[in-house]
């Protein structure tokens, strides 16, 4: 039976408050971020080569990009291989 809309919605909302439950208890995003890792994989082999330190930093940067691309199209810069270069929009 396929999932309803209204299960996904709220299991991903559980699974949300589960993750920030988590936050609040162990005050340490390192180690939430760990254990959110591990959990996702499924798989205790690959436990030991996750890399904590690695996800928070591409998350970082995934945030930095994210910021530049919001402040370039706030002052209607065009970023992207449609335009080949970055400019201002005409």
């Amino acid at each position: 039976m396929p999932a309803r809309a209204g299960d996904v919605c709220r299991q991903t909302y559980s699974e949300l408050m589960g993750d920030r439950a988590a936050l609040v208890v162990a005050q340490s995003v390192p180690v939430v971020a760990a254990l959110v890792m591990k959990l996702a994989t499924g798989c205790k082999a690959l436990a030991g080569a996750l890399n904590v330190d690695a996800l928070l930093e591409a998350a970082h940067n995934l945030d930095f990009i994210t910021s530049l691309r919001e402040d370039a199209a706030d002052q209607q810069v065009c970023f992207g291989p449609e335009q080949g270069k970055v400019g201002v929009g005409e």
